[in-house]
């Protein structure tokens, strides 16, 4: 039974997981990304 349970919570959070990240980043992290990326190509 525990052995079940572990199984379902694993794979709960790796569906938790694919949705965290196929949502889009808040703007405000894209925009430190963007300026990050642009002062790495300096």
């Amino acid at each position: 039974m525990v052995k079940g349970v572990n199984t379902l919570r694993a794979s709960l959070d790796k569906q938790e997981k694919k949705e965290a990240d196929a949502a889009p980043p808040p703007a405000d992290i894209q925009l430190l990304t963007e300026i990050r990326d642009l002062l790495k190509s300096r």
